[in-house]
């Protein structure tokens, strides 16, 4: 009954916020709160995306409690300490956050909580008076119903229940219309009200924001420069769940890259790096697969923004670019199985680029990348470069498989990759080079 209670929630909180990654809404105890007490309610945030997100619940929630004849009463709930909370919501899942707040000693029936923010929320509790009559023995019972709502909505079902509190007795005057309420007890320690670890809400803000971005490999091959490796990430800049993100969702794409690619002359004499390019770029992005698809394609999104890329060096050997560069991907075929992915890049070139005047004969102004293959299985990248008259251009074709094929748990890929054309290094962006390099890649 409490997942039913729940998964009727969780749809209404879709329903009424649309547009929203983590939807959070509120889930009501199944029994009535005694006035005058400690209560506790859920905040369920859920993922309507087919990724993991990072989530916290915040650490309090102002509210109001309003009755059926006006009267209103400010609330402030705090969040309970949930040691299995990991700052993330997963993809198509939830994750339930425990609130804990006093119930007014004057407030009894039906009662509609209001919560603002993050988000608008609404909670139909039922409260009633924990008392004795004078002369009976036991505490009365306490029962009514409570439902709960997400985000501008409320009546739903009821859902899980918080640890009823226990009954306390007081007594009232014989004849009087409403026995005096008991004073407020706290149904266990404030100090169970622990804020979140310092690493949790760390990880929340700063860690859970990287991701992966270009391919992550380290390959050898028999001609020098020999052995080739890359990292890159990217970097979330506003927080999804932000007002200003919600204010203006373009923002969350948002993004900071970083790409670092290395030929390393293993052979040579003291092994020096021939070569490293140093790509940072500011850009913004619009991921998600497309819910509806025309024919057999599916769009992924697209990506636009500035780029720089240089060598780092100075004098001579001096190589930097900058751009400002757009790019959109789809698919052909089903995500799940074998498919082809398709990603054409334009780019033009501004700033200066006295070190390297002809690089755009080289480079072009454009790319085409095609990736066929299988999520689980085989991957098969081919990126072609167009130079001037395509006569000045490259190819490079990536071929990867998973390990874990072989050996259960390893987390990385076979990877083969064969270049030939001009500017595998920026330092050489004018001369042309073939081969083939081999090695392991964790990311493709």
């Amino acid at each position: 009954m409490k997942r039913m209670t729940a998964g009727f929630l969780l749809l209404a909180c879709v329903v009424c916020s649309p547009g929203r990654d983590v939807v959070p809404g509120l889930l009501a105890p199944d029994g009535p709160l005694p006035a005058g007490r400690e209560a506790a309610l859920s905040l369920v945030a859920l993922n309507t995306t087919d990724r993991a997100l990072p989530y916290d619940g915040p650490p309090v929630l102002h509210g109001e409690l309003a009755g059926a004849r006006g009267e209103t009463w400010p609330v402030t709930l705090r969040l309970a300490e949930n040691p299995a909370a990991d700052g993330e919501v997963p993809a198509r899942g939830y994750e339930s956050f425990t609130y804990v707040f006093p119930v007014p000693a004057a407030a009894r029936g039906r009662l509609v909580l209001t919560v603002r923010q993050p988000a608008l929320m609404h909670a139909v509790l039922e409260v009633r008076e924990v008392a004795a009559a004078a002369g009976e023995a036991g505490a009365a019972e306490v029962a009514a119903t409570a439902t709960a709502a997400g985000p501008e909505a409320a009546g739903q079902p009821s859902a899980p229940a918080a640890p009823p509190a226990a009954a306390g007795a007081g007594a009232g005057a014989a004849g009087a219309d409403e026995p005096e309420a008991a004073p407020f007890e706290p149904a266990a320690p404030l100090g169970n009200l622990a804020p979140r670890p310092v690493a949790a809400k760390l990880k929340h803000s700063f860690l859970n924001s990287f991701s992966t971005y270009d391919p992550v490999y380290f390959i050898h091959g028999p001609n020098a420069p020999a052995a080739k490796f890359q990292f890159s990430f990217q970097y979330q800049m506003l927080d999804s769940n932000g007002w200003l993100a919600r204010e203006w969702p373009l923002l969350k794409g948002l993004r900071f890259a970083y790409t670092q690619r290395s030929l390393w002359d293993l052979g040579a004499e003291s092994s020096p790096f021939h070569d490293t390019s140093y790509m940072p770029e500011l850009f913004f992005t619009a991921s998600a697969p497309a819910k509806k698809t025309r024919g057999p394609f599916t769009w992924l999104g697209w990506h636009a923004g500035v780029g720089h890329e240089s060598n780092g060096r100075d004098g001579d050997g001096s190589r930097s670019l900058n751009t400002v560069s757009a790019r959109a991907a789809f698919a052909l075929g089903g995500l799940e199985g074998w498919n082809l992915l398709v990603a054409p890049k334009i780019w033009a070139y501004i700033g200066d680029m006295s070190d390297n005047a002809d690089l755009d004969d080289y480079r072009g102004f454009g790319e085409l990348r095609a990736v066929f293959g299988k999520n689980d299985s085989l991957r098969l990248s081919v990126l072609v470069r167009a130079g001037q008259g395509f006569r000045k251009g490259a190819v490079q074709v990536d071929a990867t498989y998973p390990l874990d094929a072989f050996f259960n748990n390893f987390a990385a890929y076979l990877h083969v990759q064969y270049w030939n054309g001009h500017g595998e290094s920026l330092l050489r962006y004018n001369t042309r080079t073939g081969t083939i390099r081999a090695g392991l890649a964790i990311v493709r």
